[in-house]
């Protein structure tokens, strides 16, 4: 069983636990099976979260990096080892315990991602089942301990005022993206360009989930409007719908 170690548990955490040492405990009662629990401490929930204003890129500080091995285990034999502990004496069941990076270590974990990131879109639904955009996390190089969340191609409208460069933009043209202070970029194909008087007007037409999968609409303004003042607004509001090019 896996939990994701974010906190305090939620009544349905500690019942998920307690039908795992249940059913471990039937299965050897009825079965003669041998059986062992096996607890894993998913520790890459976000501690800390906090938005790029000026490019409105998003980055993460995970528990793992943010309370060390030693404060997960406390966090763990804090918050999770008390139910274990009840639980081993009523069922009878020994525990083995181990963390998501002993996971991410295995080779077995590294070929299995890499066999899945070609066919990232049949997967999104698994990885992300309620929203369907799964995200990785791009490391810092300078182990930071901080990592640039990004949604997965999902990204489909970029948002830009009226400059006279952008006069004549349509469908077809192709646009390349870099990561600023970094080496990295994407080419994208203009799938269509739409022009709104205001970025309000923009978010409630083209949909806040299409500019960035991560943040809520009144996020999204704000920081767009961070970028564009007023006096850039007025210029004239573009949706440059856009599609990775392979």
């Amino acid at each position: 069983m896996g939990t994701q170690i974010n906190g305090a548990p939620h009544a349905g955490t500690s019942l998920v636990q307690s039908m795992a040492f249940a059913t471990a405990a039937r299965l050897h009662d009825r079965h003669s099976l041998p059986v062992e629990v096996r607890f894993s401490a998913l520790d890459n929930a976000p501690h800390e979260l906090v938005t790029d204003p000026s490019s409105g890129n998003r980055y993460q500080r995970a528990y793992a990096q943010a309370l060390g091995t030693d404060g997960i285990a406390r966090l763990v034999g804090t918050l999770y080892q008390p139910l274990f502990d009840a639980l081993i004496r009523a069922a009878g069941r020994a525990i083995r315990r181990g963390e998501l990076p002993q996971q991410q270590a295995t080779a077995l974990f590294r070929e299995t991602w890499l066999r899945v990131l070609p066919r990232l879109d049949a997967a999104s639904l698994w990885l992300a089942p309620s929203t369907g955009v799964p995200h990785l996390r791009v490391p810092c190089p300078h182990s930071c301990g901080w990592a640039e969340k990004v949604a997965t191609g999902r990204k489909t409208r970029e948002v830009r005022v009226k400059y006279p460069k952008f006069d004549g933009l349509a469908a077809g043209d192709l646009i390349r993206f870099a990561a600023k202070g970094t080496d990295r970029s994407c080419m994208t194909r203009v799938t269509r360009v739409a022009e709104y008087a205001s970025f309000e007007e923009l978010l409630d037409a083209e949909g806040p989930s299409q500019v960035n999968p991560e943040a809520p609409r009144e996020e999204q303004l704000a920081n767009i409007r961070r970028i564009y003042p007023p006096d850039k607004e007025r210029l004239g509001c573009l949706a440059i719908g856009i599609e990775l090019v392979d």
